[in-house]
């Protein structure tokens, strides 16, 4: 059995254009977008739906951001994944550390990269993975 949750979305992630007033991506220069496919993996974007939709297809999830008219966009969702929550907690960590418009890349001894933005407790991060050996490309 699948929830179905209903909600407005954070101002930042969406805004009506065109005539229809459909949703658009706002992270100024996908940067928002970028952390969200490190830190909420699994998670794919329709751009063929006429509105925001973002599935889990792993969980049979989704998540639409819509907005019918005046008034702020909606968000419809459902399945066992909480899509919309996600997208919203990694909102919060993109806007706790001011919204970046570029990350850094940073190297480690041992050969790992790591993607990141902000410091301290506001940092958001997260670790490229590795690319696999000679023996394992296809």
């Amino acid at each position: 059995r699948t929830a179905q949750r209903s909600r407005n979305p954070p101002e930042a992630l969406t805004h009506p254009v065109g005539a229809g007033g459909n949703p658009r991506p706002l992270g100024r220069g996908g940067c928002q977008w970028s952390a969200l496919s490190h830190l909420a993996p699994g998670l794919v974007r329709d751009f063929q739906a006429e509105h925001l939709t973002l599935i889990a297809p792993e969980e049979e999830s989704w998540a639409v951001a819509r907005s019918d008219g005046p008034g702020p966009p909606r968000v419809e969702s459902g399945g066992e994944r909480d899509v919309w929550g996600e997208v919203e907690a990694v909102h919060r960590r993109w806007v706790r550390v001011g919204r970046p418009n570029a990350y850094r890349l940073e190297f480690s001894d041992d050969g790992r990269q790591c993607v990141g933005a902000g410091s301290g407790t506001a940092a958001i991060s997260w670790e490229l993975p590795a690319e696999p050996p000679p023996a394992d490309r296809a």
